[in-house]
């Protein structure tokens, strides 16, 4: 930019001192503001840390523990409060690292695959819906063979199965 400028005094042209240097003649007549070295503001409205504490309290607080922010806010003027903005919730609960799912939720126990039924567990019978009580298998060893077995309790029609071999 600097070599442009040179150029510039020397009364060069414009066009053609932007074409010697490379610059686009946008970019010189640009405004080029000066960089600007920004204080950090602070509101004057800044909730102390006090304030804040006392926030973080009334969303900890048994009645609220289970409520989002927005439905704690909203109680809280209902009941004619003003602690802070929503945004201000939001912003102490992050301070806190309590920004997350605040329910107590039910701990369910991991799932498991189902399991296959071992020897003299009751087993419904395919074929008709009864509970076949005591199969066996006639391979050694507990291997896939043929059902044997007596129907016990019925689940469905009466007297339609004989067995697990049988036909209905």
């Amino acid at each position: 930019m600097a070599a442009y400028h040179g150029l510039r005094q020397q009364q060069v042209p414009t066009r053609r001192a932007a074409s010697l240097t490379g610059v686009s003649r946008t970019t010189v007549y640009r405004k080029i503001s000066p960089p600007r070295e920004a204080a950090a503001v602070t509101p004057p409205n800044k909730l102390s840390p006090a304030e804040r504490a006392a926030v973080l309290a009334v969303l900890n607080a048994p009645e609220f523990v289970d409520l989002a922010p927005m439905q704690v806010y909203a109680k809280l003027l209902d009941a004619g409060v003003y602690l802070g903005s929503l945004s201000t919730f939001y912003r102490v609960l992050e301070e806190n690292k309590q920004v997350k799912e605040r329910r107590r939720l039910a701990k369910h126990p991991p799932r498991t695959r189902g399991h296959r039924p071992g020897p003299g567990a009751d087993v419904l019978c395919r074929r008709c819906d009864y509970a076949d009580v005591g199969l066996r298998s006639q391979v050694p060893g507990g291997g896939r063979g043929e059902k044997v077995g007596i129907i016990t309790a019925s689940r469905g029609r009466p007297g339609r199965c004989r067995g697990a071999g049988s036909a209905p």
